[in-house]
């Protein structure tokens, strides 16, 4: 009835590192209720966090690109590429998703010392806190195009000018 002590509603548990692969698995379920609300059979799904890291390599994103996933205490759940020198690994405070912010772009060193714009949002909430995704591309590859066009744009600036000086200086 409406007055139990548990909740009759969608349900997703902390992650857990999984005996058998050592993986880190997050767990949803959802109840299956008659008329008067009692459970009569539940959906149940693990989910092996390292799906991720092979959606992001299949993805082709730009070179030095990474992935990872952070638990609410910012610890490493799973990471692309290279997954196991950072899977349990804590995020200094710099790195992770600002307090209170659910999605945003920062700007920092990252662990393995490459300066990436990276972009986070919360995946899930867990009965701890949140799980938040992190995709990091490096400000070189992200600048390329716009660096490029600067250095086109002022080296036309630079012959027009010359140009100019020359027509200015003829002309006089």
């Amino acid at each position: 009835a409406d007055d139990a002590p548990w909740s009759v509603t969608f349900s997703i548990s902390e992650y857990v590192i999984d005996p058998l692969s050592g993986r880190a698995v997050m767990s949803f379920g959802y109840p299956i209720v008659d008329d008067v609300r009692g459970v009569t059979a539940m959906v149940y799904a693990r989910i092996d966090l390292d799906w991720l890291c092979r959606m992001v390599a299949e993805a082709q994103l730009p070179e030095g690109s990474t992935l990872t996933v952070i638990d609410p205490n910012g610890m490493i759940l799973t990471s692309y590429p290279d997954p196991a020198k950072w899977v349990g690994v804590h995020l200094p405070a710099s790195l992770r998703p600002p307090a209170g912010e659910m999605e945003g772009v920062t700007e920092a060193r990252d662990l393995d010392g490459v300066p990436r714009l990276s972009a986070f949002t919360r995946l899930c909430c867990t009965p701890a806190g949140d799980v938040f995704v992190r995709v990091g591309i490096p400000k070189a590859t992200a600048f390329a195009e716009a660096d490029r066009l600067i250095v086109r744009n002022l080296g036309a600036f630079g012959l027009v000018t010359l140009l100019a000086l020359a027509a200015a200086w003829y002309g006089g």
